[in-house]
């Protein structure tokens, strides 16, 4: 279906409202279809997800495309849930592979039901036992290497298996995967220093299994054509400068330039003013008021003096230093690292890196500006 709005906000459409990736995309296919397995990595709503469900429209019918969310996953056994899932929806079950995959789950005997809106089937396996989980995950899998396409599995937010109280997990992914011939994986995450912790890594088990690919910022003169043509063609007027304003208000971050652009194209007016720009970012910082006073309330005063800092000053490559320190009235370093590690573990910080450098920055824009507007 057409979205009524061309900057879409939530899902992938089709490559009429995909901005760019032009290069990622090539290297991506290219992986695929030489069998090479990827680890793609980038801050979170940067178009992670997006780029790879692109990615696999581009593939012709040589290929099952499987797509594993495992965000909400706590343990194998929900990897187990999830993956299961996943593979079931990725196949007609009256078609020559779908009775096969169908028929070879059901063996199994799980659970499954049905979403209520969309129909698809959702598994679940309620296993205690981690040896009867392992079995049972291996012949999930096993049953791609009984069909005659190539596979290709993106499993997103892959450093969630980290977290998993089964120690094994990573070592047995590792040796399962690597014994399916006709099976690709990309393995995705936006928390970039535990991904190539996972992958970078000489002691850990899936150490050099992927080629690497950082998926950054979209060009900012690519993204402002993408931009005007898409306001031109329902004849809407926008300057190019304010849209170069406006992505840099929004970081450069895809899902934030989307969703400001989704308001405005939303306007009646067949002209954007600065005017209706200034508007929409005052209302989306005021929806935002109530949670960033009640995230303000929940952490530490020392962590949301740090926050406040880092907001004001942008990127930082030293917070550590007497410079830092002394413009912000921070007097002992050691209560600043433990500050901005817990922010960094609770998601509020984002820690990257650039050219070989580590720098800091908040995660979240919108509280980035925010705090610059209400914090003086």
């Amino acid at each position: 279906m057409k979205p009524s709005n061309p900057f879409v906000t939530k899902g992938y459409h089709s490559a009429e409202y995909f901005c760019d990736r032009k290069d990622e995309t090539k290297i991506l296919l290219d992986a695929i279809k030489n069998n090479r397995d990827v680890v793609l990595y980038g801050r979170r709503k940067q178009g992670k997800s997006a780029l790879i469900k692109h990615v696999f429209t581009q593939l012709d019918n040589k290929y099952i495309t499987i797509w594993v969310d495992l965000l909400p996953t706590e343990s194998f056994n929900d990897l187990l849930n999830q993956t299961a899932s996943a593979l079931l929806r990725a196949f007609e079950e009256d078609t020559s592979f779908g009775k096969k995959i169908w028929s070879g789950i059901k063996k199994l005997r799980p659970t499954i039901n049905y979403d209520e809106l969309s129909g698809q089937p959702n598994i679940t396996f309620d296993l205690n036992n981690e040896k009867i989980q392992l079995s049972t995950f291996s012949d999930i899998l096993g049953l791609i290497s009984s069909i005659s396409k190539n596979v290709v599995i993106a499993f997103d937010e892959f450093q969630q298996i980290i977290n998993y109280p089964e120690e094994s997990t990573e070592a047995y992914l590792r040796t399962l995967i690597q014994s399916i011939t006709n099976l690709n994986v990309i393995f995705s995450g936006s928390d970039q220093h535990l991904l190539l912790q996972m992958f970078d890594n000489i002691n850990r088990p899936f150490y050099n299994f992927g080629q690497f690919v950082k998926l950054t910022h979209i060009n900012p003169e690519v993204y402002a054509d993408f931009i005007f043509k898409h306001f031109q063609a329902n004849k809407k007027k926008i300057e190019k400068d304010e849209i170069y304003d406006l992505l840099h208000w929004c970081n450069y971050r895809t899902y934030n330039v989307q969703l400001v652009c989704n308001r405005l194209y939303s306007f009646s007016s067949k002209k954007i003013s600065n005017e209706d720009i200034i508007a929409v970012k005052t209302t989306m910082l005021k929806e935002r008021e109530d949670v960033n006073y009640m995230l303000r309330r929940i952490i530490s005063k020392g962590q949301w003096n740090v926050i406040e800092a880092f907001a004001k000053e942008g990127k930082i490559y030293e917070p550590y230093g007497r410079e830092f320190m002394e413009k912000y009235g921070f007097t002992n370093s050691s209560t600043i690292r433990r500050a901005v590690k817990s922010c960094i573990e609770k998601g509020l910080i984002y820690q990257g890196m650039s050219e070989g450098r580590d720098y800091f920055e908040i995660d979240d824009i919108l509280l980035t500006r925010w705090i610059q507007v209400t914090m003086i």
